[in-house]
């Protein structure tokens, strides 16, 4: 099991990707490059992505009319060393999937930096947990019993499920110890084990 240190330089990786208008199946792809450590590669698929990202948004600038020129976009953006643009006060995240036709959007009322700061309190609670167990659909946290932990559970689910209402957050309180279970449909598995961690195993 990753510790706590690695799980959050993957969640900060995660959202600075994230940041860069990367998302779904492209999204997948790096985090499956940065776990399979090599920094080099991940650099560089990483980069090859944030130019194909703002190639995109130049191709999204107005065409004009006639003939491609010397100016036109279409001719400029293969080259283009920009970076995409995202609203920062408020970012739509899509994680598509069109061969179930699925649309999965986070809305970010607080803007990136409030996304950011949400991760930072995921792994300070994450980071307490005895235990990862697989649950369907994603993984569960296992913990001591601790009121002021299932309290921050509680309200950071609520944070997180306003931001992102494709998750499921449980919380159950037994003799044994507490459990939260987070949940989102496979379409969004790569945003539950950059946040939450993957099951020991």
């Amino acid at each position: 099991m990753a510790s706590t240190v690695e799980a959050g330089v993957r969640a900060r990786f995660i959202a600075g990707a994230e940041e860069l208008g990367v998302v779904g199946a492209e999204l997948a792809g790096l985090g499956t490059v940065f776990d399979a450590g090599d920094c080099p590669a991940t650099q560089a698929r990483l980069a090859e992505v944030a130019r194909l990202q703002a190639a995109a948004v130049r191709l999204a600038e107005p065409s004009t009319a006639g003939a491609c020129g010397e100016g036109c976009t279409c001719v400029t953006a293969a080259s283009t060393r920009t970076a995409p643009r995202m609203p920062v006060a408020r970012a739509a995240l899509p994680l598509l999937d069109n061969s179930v036709g699925t649309d999965l959007v986070c809305t970010l009322d607080g803007g990136l930096d409030s996304m950011r700061g949400r991760i930072g309190e995921w792994q300070a609670v994450i980071g307490r947990a005895v235990g990862r167990e697989a649950a369907d659909g994603g993984v569960t946290l296992v913990y001591d019993h601790d009121p002021a932990v299932a309290v921050e559970l509680a309200r950071l689910g609520a944070a997180e499920f306003a931001c992102c209402s494709f998750f499921g957050f449980t919380l159950t309180v037994a003799p044994a110890g507490m459990r939260f279970t987070v949940t989102a449909p496979a379409e969004a598995a790569t945003l539950v084990t950059a946040v939450f961690g993957k099951a020991a195993g």
